[in-house]
Parts: structure tokens; C-alpha cells; sequence
């Protein structure tokens, strides 16, 4: 749904109108005559609607026209200006074990080496100080569960 001034206002105008004429309609309309004015009124706003939406639809379809320029997203963000996704060098830390800083409710922060991580837990409440391991990295967001006795980290391992 399309929530700009362009689409809403007119849609907005013309059904003030059209409840201010059968406001009025209805003191000089005996109630059969009322009735059709209201059902009259309602196909005229919905046609109208339509007519609007078919307008704003092609008006969204041309690049170069105002209300396109208004609501749709024309700037990129290119790595050439700067840009990054995230960091490729998080997935080095799969497998890796360290040590829960805060409780993993299901976030938190551990450490690893002598870097501190944000994280989230596979799943489960793990408390602090629990041996963690990292289990996968998506993006920036490395997840991690409560390490087995015999996991071996990297060089991240805590005791």
C-alpha cells in the first residue's frame, strides 16, 4: 500500500465530498432514493480509486517522473564509495572455542583469543563463563553453542 500525500489526498478529498453530498442528499431523498445514492456514491469512489491507482502505477513505472523520484530508492551503496559487507575475516572463527563474557540469552558477548565477539546461541541458555564454540557465521553474526568436553578449538581456546 502507498502511503504518499499524491496517492492518499485525493482519495481522502473526494470521499469528504462525497459523505458531505449524501449528508445533504439524505434530508431532500426519500430512504429508496437515498439507498441508490449511496450505492452510487460507493461505485464512484471505487472507480475513482482505480482510475488513481492505474495513474500512480504508471506515473511509478516512468524513472523520470516526480512521485518515482519520491518513492523509490535511486542511490546505491557501491564498494567503491566506501561500502562493505561484513567482514570476511569473521568465518576464520568457525570452530573455534572460547569463553561466554555475559549469559547467552540467546545474545551475548564471548571472547575468543583476545577478541571479544558479539554473539547468539544456537538455541539454548548458556551462562557465563561457559565454554563456547563458534558453529557457523552468517554475515556478521556468529553463533555459537555450549562447547562438548572433547572440542578442541583453534587458536581461540580457553580453559
Amino acid at each position: 500500500m502507498i502511503y504518499h500525500p499524491a496517492v492518499l489526498a485525493p482519495k481522502i478529498v473526494v470521499l469528504i465530498l462525497l459523505i458531505a453530498l449524501l449528508f445533504v442528499l439524505h434530508r431532500f431523498l426519500s430512504p429508496g432514493q437515498f439507498h441508490v445514492a449511496v450505492l452510487l456514491s460507493v461505485v464512484l469512489f471505487a472507480c475513482f480509486v482505480i482510475v488513481l491507482w492505474i495513474v500512480v502505477a504508471r506515473m511509478l513505472c516512468n524513472p523520470d517522473s516526480n512521485l518515482a523520484k519520491q518513492m523509490v530508492l535511486s542511490s546505491q551503496q557501491r564498494a567503491e564509495d566506501g561500502y562493505q559487507a561484513a567482514s570476511q575475516d569473521l568465518k576464520s572463527l568457525v570452530g573455534q572455542c572460547g569463553a561466554a563474557l555475559t549469559p547467552l540469552r540467546p545474545s551475548g558477548t564471548a571472547m575468543f583469543g583476545d577478541q571479544r565477539m558479539s554473539v547468539v546461541a544456537e538455541g539454548e541458555f548458556i551462562e557465563r563463563d561457559a565454554r563456547v564454540e563458534v558453529i557457523a557465521v552468517q554475515g556478521s553474526r556468529v553463533v555459537v553453542r555450549r562447547a562438548t568436553v572433547s572440542s578442541k578449538g583453534k587458536s581461540g581456546e580457553t580453559a
